[in-house]
């Protein structure tokens, strides 16, 4: 594709005036920050994921924990993946993004809102997931409650 400099360059469709530009620059800034904190958070879950086992276990043999500590350290490495996985996407938007807006690459602001769309479909997917377990569990809850009544 042919490079043209987005901040000074009108010739895309509709055009890119300097107030779009500085929100897109804006934006890129804040989604960076928002995916470097998302990423430190889920990398602190991986490492207490490590660690659960041994730190679990000692409350373990108080019965303390009604589950195993491989299984809560488990679920702990499963959310921690499902934040780092879209916040990579996310890091990668803001990075494509202002590098696009500095160098004027059209490609690579291509490749940026295309992160962007994965981020937003990665969270759409894991949304969605989620309301059908929350819905699931209200039928269980409510099939168990008529049950209660027998």
């Amino acid at each position: 594709m042919e490079e043209m400099n987005l901040i000074d360059d009108t010739s895309i469709e509709g055009g890119f005036n300097a107030e779009i530009k500085g929100y897109l620059m804006e934006t890129a800034k804040w989604a960076r920050f928002i995916a470097i904190v998302s990423i430190v958070i889920g990398g602190l879950l991986a490492l207490f994921s490590i660690f659960a086992g041994s730190i679990l276990n000692t409350g373990r043999n108080m019965d303390m924990f009604p589950f195993s500590a491989t299984l809560i350290a488990i679920v702990y490495l499963i959310m921690a993946g499902l934040i780092i996985a879209p916040n990579v996407f996310l890091l990668n938007f803001a990075g494509k993004a202002i590098g696009a807006l500095r160098s004027g690459s059209e490609s690579e602001l291509t490749v940026a809102f295309r992160n962007l769309k994965s981020y937003y479909k990665f969270i759409g997917i894991l949304t969605a997931i989620m309301i059908g377990f929350y819905a699931l569990v209200f039928v269980l809850t409510m099939m168990g409650g008529a049950a209660a009544l027998f």
